[in-house]
């Protein structure tokens, strides 16, 4: 049965229950090519809204689509997962804007990307230039509503995009279980809007000032760029200079994607 061959690891291994199931669903697409949200609601012993709301996330990951049919196959970022595993990695592709970004603020700077309701920094220059210094967050993961940069990929996606991602996710940070939870993030992501970047004064860390962009999706990730000071030495001023470098690095490397070297 499917659901033998989906389950054959170590009962011993923790799971987090909302990835072991979105996996499950990719484990599952693979073996039939193609699933109903019924037949995943059946797998994973779910209702169906639930299985939806899973496929749904999935989908606007790029690593899910959904046919004509209402049927749902791999997407594109899933079948490029082995491709990619052999060309350039993300951090080393995205490096030189990265060090662009880092020479012209001078302040801690990172690459990261969203994941579920989670931002993952994958890549970063610390600065050394100051006596009072931030230091870097390579490999941390961190709630994406309350970080600079995750306000900024939030902020890209559309409402019913959100909403998928937090409630297929039942154990996000932000507290939301079910729609009327939703209110806080909205207000949040509203205000990233108006503002033009993500910014975030002490709610990741104490005495930490950081302000964030979303870059869009590369190579089926969402990525964003984040420059991170110590509070103390933050002033207002500082914010549409950190603006003007956030938004040309992001544009920088999207056009690189749109018209890459021969």
């Amino acid at each position: 049965m499917i659901r033998n061959e989906l389950d054959d690891q170590p009962a011993s291994l923790p799971k987090v229950q909302s990835v072991h199931r979105a996996l499950r669903l990719l484990k599952l697409m693979t073996i039939q090519g193609q699933i109903s949200v019924a037949e995943a609601a059946a797998e994973l012993d779910v209702h169906a809204s639930s299985a939806q709301r899973l496929l749904a996330t999935l989908v606007g990951d790029g690593f899910a689509v959904q046919d004509e049919h209402r049927r749902y196959l791999a997407g594109p970022a899933f079948l490029e997962a082995g491709r990619l595993a052999t060309t350039v990695s993300l951090p080393v592709k995205l490096r030189p804007a990265l060090e662009r970004l880092y020479t012209q603020v001078q302040e801690t700077v990172h690459v990261v990307t969203l994941i579920g309701t989670s931002v993952h920094h994958i890549d970063g220059i610390r600065d050394t230039s100051h006596a009072l210094q931030f230091g870097g967050r390579v490999g941390v993961i961190l709630p994406a509503h309350i970080t600079s940069s995750g306000r900024a990929m939030l902020a890209q996606l559309s409402k019913i995009e959100l909403e998928d991602r937090y409630l297929a996710d039942p154990d996000n940070e932000a507290g939301v279980k079910g729609l009327e939870d939703m209110e806080a993030l909205y207000r949040t992501v509203i205000l990233t809007r108006q503002q033009g970047m993500g910014m975030n004064f002490g709610e990741t860390e104490d005495g930490v000032a950081a302000f964030g962009t979303a870059v869009g999706v590369i190579d089926g990730q969402h990525v964003g760029l984040s420059i991170a000071m110590p509070n103390a030495r933050f002033k207002k001023d500082l914010i549409p200079h950190f603006r003007t470098h956030l938004d040309a690095a992001a544009a920088d490397i999207r056009a690189a994607q749109e018209n890459p070297l021969p």
